[in-house]
C-alpha cells in the first residue's frame, strides 16, 4: 500500500486500475522507492514499445501506452526524478535498473533488440539464475560487453539464447587467438555464455601447492628408510580427508603427493668436541648448504637406482659365509645370549626382512584368525600369519560382487627348512618364538657375531645389511614385486604406498611369490658355491583350497564383470545403423556419446589411464607410429613428476584412428548447427595443428593448460540430452552412463592390468612404467635415464593385446564413416 500511495504521490492523475499493473511493472525493473532516474528508464521502454510491442508485453507484463502516464507527474518531484546519474550501489543492488539507464544512453536500435533478448532470458529464469546468485555477474557482463569499443555485439543479436551461446563460444575461442589477448573481454563473453545456457557450475579452486605447504603434508615423527640408502631417511604422509567418490571410484589420492618430499640424515650419537664443530658462519653459508642439498638429492638417485654388484647388498661369497655359519650347530653363549638364538634371529632377518622388535612379537597361535602376528599350523602345514592395513576405508565396495573381495591378514606357507631351523614343533601356543629379553642386547650380540664372522671369512657383513637384503635385492633387480615384503613384515612404506592401493593377490600367490624372492637368495648361494644350504622351494596348492579372498586392492574388478561391460557398451553402439544415426540430431549425438564412452572405457582399460577430467585432451599426445601414448593423469596440483609415456595395444590404436575419423565426419556433419563445436572437432583431428609457440616457456604453457582441464575443449565430448551443450568426459559423467548393474569404480583399469601382469610375472619395472609408479632417481624420462622405451612398449604389447581381447574389446569403426564406403 505504501508503494502505491508514493506512486499516486508520483503521477497524481494515474487511473486506480493501472496502479497494480505500474506498481508491479516498477519491482519488476528494480526501481527504487524515491524513483530516481525512473524518467529515462520510462522514456527508453516507452520507445522501444513501439517497435517491439508483443516483445515487450510479453517481457514486462504491460503495453507500452501504459508508461504515457508518466507524462504528467507531480512537479516537486521533477528533480529527483528526472536525475540520470546511477547512484552508488545500484549496480550490485539493482542491476536491471542500471542495466536500463546505460542502455537509455547509447540510443541504438540493435542493443535494443539484444536488450529485450537478455531481459527475456532473465525474467524467464530469473528464480534459478539468482538462487545460484548470478544476476549480478550476468547482466554487468551485458552492460560491459555492450560497451565495449573491441567488442563484436552483432553476436548477440537473435531470438534464440542456445544459438547466442555458441555464437559466444565461437567469438571466445577466435578471442584466444588474439595476439596480445583481451582476457577482459573474454571474461564477458564466457559469462554471458553461462548466462545463455544457464549451466554455471561451483567454483573450483585449483592451484599448485607451494613446497612450505607441501611440507606440512607430512610427519614429523613418523619416519621411513630411503630403500638402499645408509642413513637416510623421509617423513610419512599424514592421512588426509576422505573424498567419498574418490573412495567409491578406486582412486587414491595419496598419489598426488610426491613420495620424497622431505630427506634427513641420520643424526650423530655422539656430540662433537667444541673444536670439531663448525663456525656459525659455516652453518648459515647458502652455497655450503646448496651444496648439502645437492649431495642428498644425489644420495636419493643412488639409493633408488642400486645394482647387483651395490656395496648395500650381500654379495654370493658374504651370503654363503653367513648362511653355513647358520646352520652350524653351537651351545656356546656370546654376552649371554645362547648362539642358536642369535642364529635364529639373523636367519629370520635375513628371509623376513624384519627387525628384531618385530620378532620379539612373533609367538604361536592357536589359528589363522587368531588376534596378532604369529606362526600357526593347519593340518600340519605351518604357516607365518601378519595382518595387513587395508588400502582404504570401508565403502560401497565392500559389497560390490563385481570386485574381488579382500582380507585384513595374509598367511605364508613355510617350508619345512623353516620348520626344522626354528623348532616350530616344540612351540605350545601362546609361546614366543624366541625368548629374547631386549632388543640392545641382541642387537650387541649379534655385532659381536658378525665381527667373529667377517674376522675369519675377510668379509663385511652388518646387521642393517642383513635386515635390509631383501629389499635392496628387490629394488636391485626389479623382478620381484616390492609390495610382496609387506607380506613378510605386515609393514608399508613410502615406496609402496601407490603399488599397494592397485596390487591383489590371494594367499597363494602370495606364497608363489616369497618363495621365488627365496629361490633367487638360494640361487646367489648357489651360484658362489653349490651347497644345497637352502633346498630349493616349490608350492603348489590344490583349486579347492584356494581362498576367494585375498590382500590388497577393494577395487580390482573380476574379469566377468568387465567383460559383462564390455559386451554392454558394444550393444549400445549396436542400436542404430548406419542410416538411422543421421536421421536426426537427436539420434546423432545419441550415437556420438555412445561411440565416445566405448573408446574412452577403452582407454581407461588398457593403458592404466587414470581417471581425470578431459582424458586425453589432444590427439597430438597420441603417437600412433611408436604404439604410445603421452599422459599427465596424476598432476592435479601437488607436483609435475608423473607425466609419462605408455604403451598402446594394437586394438587400441586402431580405435583411436577410428575415433579420429568419427571427429572428423561429425565435425562436418554439425558445421552448419554447432559452429564452434565443429571447429573443435576438426582442429583435433587435423594431422599437424600447428601452435604458434616461440619459446619453451610458451610450449610449456601449452601443455600445462592443456592436460586433464576443466575448461579447455578435449578429444572426448559428451552432449547433454537436456541442454544439448557439449562437456569434457569426466569421471562422474563416466559412471553414470552406466547402469548401476554394471557399475565398476571408474579407476578400474588401473586396478586390472596392475593385477594382469602381476599374473603373467612381467618385470614390475614394466608395471611401474605403464602406472607410473616410481620415485626420485627411477623417472623413465629423465636425463641421465638408460631405460629404452621402444623395447618396454613392444614387451608390454605382448601382454595387453591378448588381455583386451579377452575381454571382448575391438576395434569399431563408426557409421558415420562406414556410410562413405
Amino acid at each position: 500500500m505504501e508503494s502505491e500511495y508514493a506512486l499516486k504521490n508520483l503521477v497524481p492523475k494515474l487511473d486506480d486500475h493501472n496502479v497494480a499493473q505500474i506498481d508491479n511493472f516498477l519491482e519488476k525493473i528494480e526501481c527504487p522507492e524515491s524513483f530516481r532516474g525512473l524518467y529515462h528508464v520510462v522514456s527508453y521502454l516507452e520507445n522501444i514499445s513501439t517497435n517491439h510491442h508483443e516483445k515487450f508485453k510479453e517481457i514486462f507484463g504491460i503495453k507500452g501506452e501504459v508508461l504515457g502516464c508518466f507524462a504528467d507527474i507531480n512537479p516537486d518531484k521533477w528533480k529527483i526524478f528526472s536525475l540520470d546519474r546511477l547512484a552508488k550501489g545500484w549496480m550490485s543492488e539493482r542491476p536491471i535498473y542500471a542495466l536500463i539507464i546505460t542502455l537509455s544512453k547509447l540510443d541504438n536500435d540493435f542493443f535494443n533488440k539484444a536488450a529485450l533478448t537478455f531481459l527475456k532470458h532473465f525474467f524467464s529464469n530469473e528464480a534459478k539464475i539468482k538462487n545460484v546468485g548470478r544476476e549480478e555477474v550476468s547482466v554487468r557482463a551485458f552492460r560491459l560487453f555492450v560497451t565495449d569499443r573491441n567488442a563484436d555485439q552483432s553476436i548477440l543479436d537473435g531470438d534464440n539464447s542456445l544459438l547466442i551461446a555458441e555464437q559466444l563460444q565461437h567469438y571466445r575461442h577466435k578471442l584466444k587467438g588474439d595476439k596480445p589477448r583481451n582476457h577482459t573481454l573474454e571474461g564477458y563473453v564466457r559469462d554471458l555464455e553461462h548466462f545463455y545456457r544457464l549451466d554455471w557450475k561451483p567454483k573450483l579452486n585449483f592451484q599448485r601447492i607451494h613446497k612450505t605447504k607441501l611440507r606440512g603434508s607430512y610427519w614429523r615423527n613418523k619416519v621411513d628408510r630411503i630403500e638402499g640408502s645408509e642413513d637416510l631417511y623421509t617423513f610419512t604422509l599424514i592421512n588426509k580427508q576422505i573424498n567419498q567418490f574418490h573412495v567409491e571410484g578406486g582412486l587414491d589420492s595419496s598419489e598426488d603427493y610426491p613420495s620424497l618430499t622431505i630427506v634427513r640424515h641420520l643424526p650423530e650419537n655422539k656430540v662433537k668436541p667444541k673444536h670439531e664443530r663448525p663456525d656459525i658462519s659455516i652453518i648459515r653459508d647458502s652455497h655450503k648448504d646448496k651444496s648439502r642439498k645437492l649431495a642428498i638429492q644425489k644420495e636419493v638417485k643412488k639409493s633408488h637406482n642400486l645394482t647387483a654388484c651395490s656395496s648395500n647388498i650381500l654379495q654370493p661369497h658374504e651370503l654363503f659365509y653367513l648362511t653355513e655359519s647358520l646352520l652350524q650347530q653351537r651351545k656356546k653363549d656370546i654376552l649371554k645370549t645362547p648362539v642358536n638364538v642369535l642364529q635364529r634371529v639373523i636367519f629370520l632377518t635375513l628371509f623376513l626382512g624384519v627387525d628384531i622388535d618385530l620378532i620379539k612379537t612373533l609367538k604361536r597361535i592357536e589359528r589363522k584368525d587368531s588376534e596378532g602376528n604369529g606362526i600357526f599350523c593347519d593340518t600340519d602345514n605351518w604357516h607365518l600369519k601378519f595382518n595387513i592395513s587395508p588400502t582404504v576405508k570401508m565403502g560401497k565396495h565392500r559389497t560390490n560382487s563385481r570386485l574381488l573381495k579382500t582380507k585384513p591378514y595374509t598367511t605364508i606357507l613355510l617350508p619345512d627348512f623353516f620348520v626344522t631351523f626354528l623348532n616350530l614343533k616344540d612351540l605350545a601356543i601362546g609361546e614366543k618364538l624366541l625368548p629374547l629379553k631386549g632388543s640392545t642386547a641382541v642387537k650387541d650380540a649379534i655385532k659381536q657375531y658378525l665381527k667373529t664372522l667377517n674376522r675369519r671369512y675377510h668379509i663385511q657383513i652388518s646387521y642393517k645389511s642383513i635386515r635390509y637384503y631383501l629389499t635392496n635385492k628387490i629394488k636391485s633387480e626389479s623382478k620381484i614385486d616390492p609390495v610382496i615384503m609387506e607380506c613378510l613384515s605386515g609393514k608399508s612404506n613410502y615406496y609402496t604406498r601407490s603399488m599397494r592401493h592397485y596390487s591383489w593377490r590371494d594367499d597363494t600367490e602370495n606364497t608363489q611369490e616369497v618363495y621365488k624372492l627365496w629361490n633367487a637368495v638360494r640361487k646367489d648361494i648357489e651360484n658362489y658355491q653349490p651347497s644345497n644350504l637352502i633346498p630349493t622351494l616349490n608350492y603348489s596348492q590344490p583349486q579347492r583350497d584356494r581362498c576367494d579372498k585375498g590382500i590388497g586392492s577393494q577395487f580390482t574388478p573380476t574379469k566377468e564383470s568387465i567383460a559383462l561391460l564390455v559386451e554392454y557398451l558394444i550393444e549400445q553402439l549396436e542400436l542404430s545403423n548406419t542410416f538411422d544415426t543421421i536421421k536426426s540430431i537427436e539420434n546423432l549425438k545419441n550415437y556420438h556419446n555412445n561411440y565416445t564412452l566405448y573408446t574412452a572405457y577403452m582407454l581407461l582399460n588398457s593403458t592404466g589411464y587414470r581417471a581425470v577430467h578431459n582424458p586425453l585432451p589432444s590427439l597430438s599426445l597420441f603417437l600412433p607410429n611408436k604404439s604410445a601414448l603421452c599422459i599427465s593423469d596424476k598432476d592435479a596440483q601437488k607436483s609435475f613428476s608423473h607425466f609419462r609415456i605408455v604403451a598402446v595395444p594394437e586394438i587400441l590404436k586402431q580405435q583411436l584412428i577410428n575415433y579420429s575419423e568419427h571427429l572428423n565426419s561429425m565435425g562436418n556433419l554439425l558445421s552448419g548447427l554447432y559452429l564452434s563445436d565443429s571447429q573443435s572437432m576438426h582442429w583435433h583431428t587435423s594431422l599437424n595443428p600447428l601452435i604458434e609457440s616461440h619459446s619453451k616457456v610458451e610450449k610449456l604453457e601449452w601443455f600445462l593448460s592443456e592436460k586433464h582441464s576443466r575448461g579447455n575443449e578435449g578429444v572426448f565430448k559428451f552432449f547433454d540430452p537436456n541442454t544439448h551443450v557439449t562437456t569434457n568426459m569426466s569421471p562422474k559423467i563416466l559412471s553414470e552412463l552406466i547402469p548401476e548393474s554394471m557399475r565398476l569404480p571408474i579407476n578400474f583399469g588401473r586396478h586390472y592390468i596392475r593385477r594382469y601382469l602381476a599374473k603373467l610375472n612381467v618385470d614390475i619395472e614394466l608395471i611401474n612404467f605403464q602406472l607410473g609408479h616410481w620415485v626420485n632417481g627411477e623417472l623413465p624420462l629423465s636425463n641421465l635415464s638408460t631405460f629404452e622405451h621402444s623395447k618396454a612398449i613392444e614387451e608390454l604389447k605382448t601382454h595387453l593385446d591378448p588381455m583386451l581381447e579377452e575381454l571382448g574389446w575391438k576395434v569399431i569403426r563408426s557409421n558415420l564413416t562406414m556410410r562413405r564406403k
